[in-house]
């Protein structure tokens, strides 16, 4: 197994990601998708940063966005470290019925989807601060 990580100043960049989803529906899904920066030496961590709120270690909050299949990509100039993050594993019931709600409206949605909220970063493009792991924007 291949890990996908990039090194820049003294520090490696590490998107972290599961098989979390392939377990059966009791069991899936806690896991959150992060971005961390390790010290080359320690591995300690400098910081990490979520693609997803916090949901407790708890079932029924959102999870998955794993960020995978890529090293992540260092702007030098702009100081901001690129990711994809992946899939929602889960999302919590109260926006899977707001969503339905929205499905199935008879007319176009003329807006962003109202159902979820900002920090919700799956199938997103994501720049990080390289210095203190902020979400810049995605």
């Amino acid at each position: 197994r291949e890990i996908m990580v990039s090194f820049f100043c003294r520090a490696f960049y590490v998107g972290v990601s599961s098989l979390e989803e392939l377990l059966p529906a009791g069991q899936c899904c806690t896991f959150r998708g992060s971005l961390a920066k390790l010290d080359i030496r320690s591995g300690a961590i400098y910081w990490q940063t979520y693609t997803l709120p916090d949901n407790g270690g708890k079932l029924g909050g959102y999870s998955g966005a794993a960020i995978w299949g890529s090293s992540p990509a260092i702007d030098r100039k702009r100081r901001l470290v690129y990711v994809g993050s992946g899939n929602l594993y889960i999302a919590p019931p109260e926006v899977l019925q707001c969503q339905a709600a929205q499905n199935n409206q008879t007319v176009k949605p003329s807006h962003p989807d109202q159902c979820i909220g900002p920090d919700i970063n799956f199938n997103s493009i994501l720049a990080f601060d390289i210095d203190y792991g902020k979400t810049v924007w995605s």
